[in-house]
């Protein structure tokens, strides 16, 4: 295996589109969770952003729930409009 190559998503096999997610420091003790909903018809991209406070771990756990909610067909985000 190549260092850096990664094992296929089981969701992509299936078809199925992985949503993407990151954080980012804002403050002393809070951090922004940004998922990526897609591109609408003109191209133009779509973000929804959560504001965390406490540590980066609960930053990576409200991360997790939220693409977990959209990947599982849950999802508590409204959808693009």
């Amino acid at each position: 295996m190549l260092i850096g190559a990664c094992k296929p998503n089981a969701n992509l096999a299936q078809g199925n589109k992985a949503m993407k997610g990151h954080i980012r420091k804002r403050g002393k003790s809070s951090w922004a969770v940004v998922i990526f909903l897609g591109r609408d018809a003109g191209g133009k991209q779509h973000r929804r952003w959560h504001a965390v406070r406490g540590t980066r771990r609960d930053a990576q756990r409200e991360l997790a729930r939220l693409m977990n909610e959209i990947n599982t067909g849950a999802p508590t985000l409204s959808p693009l409009t």
